[in-house]
C-alpha cells in the first residue's frame, strides 16, 4: 500500500485498473491495443512505467500517464467507458477512495 501512495509523488498521474488477474504482460498489451484502437495513443506507443500492486486481495495495475503521446481528453472518456468492467480510476481517486478511508479508521 505504501508503494502505491508513493506513486502520487511523481509529476504525473496514473490510470489504475482493478482486478487484473493473469499475465501482467497480457494486460499491458491488451490495454495498449485498446488505447490504439480508440485513437488515444499512436500506433508505436508503449507504456514505459506500469506497476502491479495488491490491495484487499485484489491485483491492480497502475499505468503511467507520462507521455505527451496520450490524448488525455480521449483517455478520460475511455476511462469512464471501462470503469465498470475494469474498475478504472485515476491514481489520485484510487488513493482518496480506497486508501484514505483505511487510514482514517
Amino acid at each position: 500500500m505504501l508503494e502505491v501512495k508513493e506513486l502520487q509523488n511523481k509529476k504525473y498521474d496514473f490510470l489504475v485498473l482493478q482486478g487484473c488477474g493473469g499475465s501482467f504482460e497480457e494486460w499491458i498489451i491488451g490495454i495498449t491495443n485498446m488505447l490504439k484502437e480508440n485513437n488515444i495513443v499512436s500506433d508505436n506507443f508503449q507504456f514505459d512505467e506500469v506497476y502491479s500492486f495488491e490491495y484487499d486481495g485484489i491485483t491492480n495495475l497502475a499505468f503511467a500517464l507520462n507521455s505527451k503521446d496520450i490524448d488525455i481528453g480521449k483517455l478520460a472518456i475511455f476511462r469512464l467507458k471501462i470503469r465498470n468492467k475494469f474498475g478504472a480510476m485515476w491514481l489520485s481517486d484510487y488513493i482518496d477512495n480506497k486508501l484514505v478511508k483505511e487510514i482514517e479508521i
